[in-house]
């Protein structure tokens, strides 16, 4: 098959994917407290040919229906308030706070990666492209997280996944929030009255004065929990840090957040050829081995020089005791 051919094969198979990618909205009663719907079956009904293509990935689990609890924000918590809206270029969230000040967020399961693409290639087969790899992450890997990190000693949340129904609460956000899947968390994942900064705030702390430190054997163990499951999006914006103070000056403990790449995998002749070593090779993939430990780190290249800079025995000592936790 010559190339333009296999390209218009592709192009075709891409076309009749077409879809809303998103979990159908559902009538829900307001004495209902939970629903069994799927996030995403679009992903599953693909032909063979596109299987071979793009990969079969993920694409059975966000297809099974699942049962989840309805999530009302006036009935959460003591009630619910919608501080501000967030998210990054694929995620959709809201920031709440309960009653008693707490934060919270809610992120969306399912992805839409319309803004990470330049302006010219939204309206083309590209997007189609990238909204059906969406397929290569795992829905629901973020809920293995916190016995793996419990176990090690890391700092995390406790994600549950809910729906979020048709809800009046929502105000001005209803119509692009409402009758979605999401993952419901704590924003900061620590005892009440303690504090915690974004990366940035760190690294001014650490430059006004040189007592204040980070627990780098802490952030090494998170690292090396990052490796074990494969979790490739580890930039600076993916960690906040607890604020603690000793007697030498501030000190930071890190905690890791935002897990929606666990267990990527990389299925499919076109993905697999787009994560050679001389494209993007952060997307290898799920594996029993790293193939290539650099380009695997490359979203994080920046945070691990800023934050993991003490001797290499470190590494060492935490790979001893990562092994022993297991």
């Amino acid at each position: 098959m010559t190339s333009k051919k296999t390209f218009s094969y592709i192009t075709g198979l891409l076309l009749s994917l077409l879809g809303s990618y998103a979990a159908s909205a559902q009538s829900i009663s307001p004495d209902q407290d939970s629903i069994t719907t799927a996030i995403a079956p679009e992903y599953n009904e693909v032909s063979k040919g596109h299987r071979f293509w793009f990969g079969d990935n993920y694409r059975r689990i966000w297809a099974t229906p699942v049962k989840m609890r309805v999530f009302r924000l006036q009935e959460e918590q003591g009630g619910m308030t919608i501080l501000k809206r967030g998210g990054g270029q694929q995620t959709k969230s809201l920031r709440l706070q309960d009653a008693t000040g707490r934060e919270w967020v809610l992120r969306t399961i399912q992805k839409d990666p319309e803004k990470a693409l330049p302006e010219n290639l939204r309206p083309t087969v590209a997007k189609d492209i990238v909204q059906d790899q969406i397929s290569a992450s795992h829905p629901f890997a973020s809920l293995v997280v916190p016995p793996l990190a419990k176990a090690l000693g890391i700092l995390h949340a406790e994600p549950e996944v809910v729906y979020l129904p048709d809800d009046p609460a929502l105000g001005e956000y209803r119509a692009e929030y409402a009758n979605a899947v999401y993952l419901f968390e704590e924003r900061e994942p620590i005892a009440a009255g303690l504090d915690t900064d974004n990366t940035e705030k760190v690294l001014e702390k650490l430059e006004e004065d040189n007592d204040n430190r980070v627990d780098q054997r802490a952030v090494l163990r998170a690292r090396l929990l990052d490796l074990v499951i494969s979790d490739w999006d580890r930039h600076e914006d993916q960690w906040r840090w607890r604020e603690l103070e000793d007697e030498i000056g501030d000190y930071y403990d890190p905690i890791p957040r935002d897990r929606d790449q666990v267990f990527f995998t990389n299925d499919g002749v076109i993905p697999k050829i787009g994560s050679r070593k001389w494209i993007m090779p952060k997307f290898q993939g799920f594996d029993e081995e790293i193939r290539d430990v650099e380009g695997f780190n490359f979203n994080a290249r920046y945070f691990d020089r800023m934050f993991l800079t003490q001797r290499s025995g470190l590494a060492q000592r935490s790979t001893v005791c990562a092994t022993e936790a297991y």
